[in-house]
């Protein structure tokens, strides 16, 4: 931060941190906040308090366990075939998205009430139908079930790859068919972009200082 690297990239090594560790201890994340407000301004203080609202920049709790989360969906593949590729990993170099991920086990245990386990690992409220109305869903058909997919927010281009390889995969072609909508199209530093502030005053602080 002192050499004055890109906001964006240092928000997102923020970001990363925070969530592989599960949260940060309170004199790491103090040092780091005031540290990134030193260098780049006062007026980053609301980008600061919009990263920990938004939980990708936090201290360490018990909503979300990191390793729990990455094993229990298998999140990370380290001998990943990218150019033969054999799972969701391939579209970010090892790691598969957990959204995507989430889809691919709805389809597999018909339902989110047989995922009850791995949506209490996440953080955030859950909204489900009920399970008979899954299973009415999910009722023996010959044509494959079109689920359309939307992602509020945003949905990357990696989690749009991740989505068109469960289409044509084997174990899904022909049960279901993923249909995909979304507010907008992003990616990491569009989804830090969003976290700053515009400054509502246009004060030139160089110029007040010259001028006392």
């Amino acid at each position: 931060m002192v050499k004055k690297y890109s906001m964006q990239t240092i928000l997102r090594l923020f970001s990363l941190l925070s969530t592989t560790n599960s949260g940060l201890k309170q004199a790491e994340f103090d040092h780091l906040k005031k540290t990134f407000i030193t260098c780049y301004g006062y007026q980053e203080i609301a980008t600061m308090l919009n990263m920990q609202d938004s939980r990708l920049f936090k201290l360490k709790d018990k909503k979300m366990d990191w390793t729990k989360v990455k094993n229990e969906f298998r999140l990370i593949n380290e001998e990943v075939k990218v150019d033969v590729p054999e799972d969701i990993h391939y579209v970010f170099g090892g790691l598969a998205p957990i959204s995507v991920r989430l889809l691919e086990r709805f389809v597999e245990k018909k339902g989110f009430a047989a995922n009850t386990n791995l949506l209490n690992l996440l953080p955030g409220r859950q909204i489900a139908p009920h399970a008979k109305s899954e299973q009415e869903f999910f009722g023996h058909t010959m044509r494959a079930k079109k689920i359309l997919v939307y992602f509020l927010g945003g949905v990357t281009y990696a989690e749009i790859a991740a989505i068109r390889f469960l289409n044509s995969s084997e174990k899904f072609r022909d049960r279901v068919k993923f249909v995909i909508a979304t507010t907008s199209i992003i990616n990491g530093n569009k989804c830090i972009n969003q976290m700053r502030t515009t400054q509502l005053n246009n004060l030139d602080l160089i110029q007040l200082a010259k001028g006392k």
